[in-house]
């Protein structure tokens, strides 16, 4: 039997960069896979649907991937929201989340503000909530940092 469990995660950085440039690099799927731990690979399937692939995550029984089909919608280079849309195809995880970027320090940098949810159904006894969800905190938060960092790695002058 599969227990759903959920956890949300934010992050702020200041990109010293402006918007637009942020914007593009963020667009990027190769950007998300090059900076984020588990995530293995991401297919275009169409200009507002990707596919995550995860993989890796360690766990007793051994170890978690799963793959997700998001809804990624550009709501000007300030918004990307995305929602996971599976379709006809089940599947054990998704996540819904949104990027907002903000000009900061007049307009030459930008505030990227990261917010992340992920619902994971998982073999594990529903009685064991505290201990599953702060397991998958930790995950999260390092995907999510590592991501952050990447990202302004990546846009930021060298």
């Amino acid at each position: 039997m599969l227990n759903s469990f959920s956890v949300t995660r934010r992050e702020e950085i200041v990109i010293d960069q402006e918007i637009d440039d942020v914007w593009s690099v963020l667009l990027q799927p190769d950007v998300w896979v090059r900076h984020t731990p588990f995530l293995r690979a991401i297919t275009v399937l169409d200009e507002d649907h990707w596919r995550w692939e995860i993989a890796g995550i360690a766990w007793p029984g051994g170890t978690i991937g799963a793959v997700m089909t998001e809804r990624m919608r550009r709501i000007s280079p300030r918004c990307l929201t995305f929602t996971h849309l599976p379709g006809d195809r089940p599947e054990v995880a998704g996540a819904d989340g949104r990027f907002d970027l903000s000009p900061v320090q007049g307009n030459r940098s930008t505030l990227l503000d990261f917010t992340m949810t992920v619902t994971a159904r998982l073999p594990l006894p529903r009685s064991g909530s505290a201990v599953v969800q702060a397991a998958m905190r930790q995950v999260l938060t390092r995907m999510l940092k590592a991501f952050v960092r990447g990202l302004a790695a990546e846009v930021e002058p060298r």
